[in-house]
């Protein structure tokens, strides 16, 4: 939709008187920084009373019972087969036969690792839909239901 010139100036004129007439303020200066420093101290705050805190059992704490836990299949380098819930969770119980360097747990709640994003890359899906990636992540693979079905736990 175009505007006329006579309409465009009729508007910009409107505007003008607004300003003028004092109806409509300008923000005051620096309104946006001191937003984000109030967010930041409030951050701040927040993360020093939960340090040293458990999360609490059930739903939103760590382990096998987290709301947003999956079923995971994963096949060692020493060809054993690992499953269970959550991922994390997998990576804690199994930590001997990761390196030591990816298993460095870092993050807001220490959470990611890289051996949890390299496991993650295994089964991420390429943009049509095809198989994941990579085959596997240092000895690791994606693990399935048929290799459970073998006898290979």
């Amino acid at each position: 939709m175009k505007m006329s010139p006579e309409h465009k100036k009729n508007l910009s004129d409107s505007l003008k008187a607004n300003w003028a007439s004092g109806t409509r303020k300008k923000n005051p200066p620096k309104t946006y920084t001191k937003a984000k420093i109030i967010s930041d101290k409030t951050k701040a705050r927040m993360s020093i009373a939960k340090l040293g805190k458990p999360q609490p059992p059930g739903l939103c704490g760590k382990g096998e019972n987290h709301w947003r836990a999956k079923y995971w299949i994963l096949k060692a380098p020493n060809q054993q087969i690992i499953q269970g819930w959550n991922k994390n969770e997998l990576i804690r119980k199994n930590l001997h036969l990761f390196d030591k360097k990816d298993v460095v747990w870092n993050g807001n709640s220490n959470c990611s690792c890289l051996a949890s994003k390299g496991i993650q890359s295994l089964f991420i899906m390429k943009k049509d839909g095809t198989g994941p990636r990579k085959n596997s992540w240092k000895g690791w693979m994606a693990g399935s239901i048929g290799d459970i079905k073998e006898g290979n736990l």
